[in-house]
C-alpha cells in the first residue's frame, strides 16, 4: 500500500543463469540453492533494521535519463569508519554474447566496463549507490567478486549515500558528471 514501494526482487536474468549453468550444464542443485540464497540475502539484509539504509528514488538524472532512478537513502546516522555491510554487491563477468546481447536491449542493469575483468553486471543492492565526485562512502573488497562501502564522512537520516565511480567514469575527468558535488 505503500506508494513509494520499490520492489528489490533478484533479477529475473540471473535467477535463469544460475539455473542453467548450476542445474541444467553442471548438475549441481545444491550449488544451485547456496548460490540463489546468497543472492536474495543480499537483497533481504536490507529490511534488518540494523542495515541503516532503504532504495528510495531521485529525479537527480530524469533530465538525462528521462525516468527516474534508484538511490540509497541513510535510514540512521553513520560516522566516519563504519561499515554499510548489508549494502553489499557482486560483480559478475559477462560473456561476449551477454554484452552484444545488453547492447542491443534498454536494460536497468549496472554494467561495469573495467581493463581488468572486462564487461560486468554489478548486481545486489550496492548497485543503487550513486557516484559523487566528493563522496561520504567509499567501496570496500569482500572478496574476488564481492564489495560493501566503508563510511568517509558523517551520514545523517534521509542522506543519500554515494560513493565515487572513478575519475574518468562520466568522460575525461569526469567532465559529464551530474552529481550534486559537481552541480554546486
Amino acid at each position: 500500500m505503500n506508494k513509494d514501494y520499490r520492489s528489490t526482487s533478484i533479477p529475473p536474468g540471473k535467477i535463469l543463469d544460475i539455473i542453467q549453468r548450476k542445474v541444467i550444464f553442471e548438475r549441481k542443485l545444491p550449488e544451485a540453492v547456496k548460490e540463489l540464497l546468497e543472492h536474495a540475502r543480499r537483497y533481504l539484509s536490507i529490511y534488518l533494521p540494523s542495515a541503516g539504509f532503504e532504495i528510495s528514488q531521485t529525479d537527480r538524472y530524469s533530465a538525462v535519463t528521462n525516468k527516474s532512478e534508484a538511490c540509497v537513502i541513510a535510514n540512521r546516522s553513520f560516522e566516519a569508519g563504519d561499515e554499510l555491510r548489508y549494502c553489499a554487491g557482486t560483480i559478475a563477468n559477462l560473456t561476449e554474447q551477454e554484452e552484444k546481447d545488453l547492447e542491443t536491449k534498454t536494460s536497468d542493469f549496472s554494467v561495469i566496463k573495467t581493463s581488468r575483468r572486462g564487461t560486468c553486471l554489478f548486481l545486489g543492492p550496492a548497485r543503487f549507490v550513486n557516484h559523487d565526485c566528493d563522496p561520504n562512502c567509499s567501496f570496500m573488497s569482500a572478496g574476488s567478486s564481492a564489495i560493501y562501502f566503508k563510511v568517509q564522512k558523517p551520514i545523517s537520516v534521509n542522506d543519500e549515500i554515494t560513493t565515487h565511480y572513478g575519475d574518468n567514469y562520466f568522460g575525461v575527468d569526469n567532465q559529464e558528471c551530474l552529481c550534486a558535488t559537481c552541480e554546486r
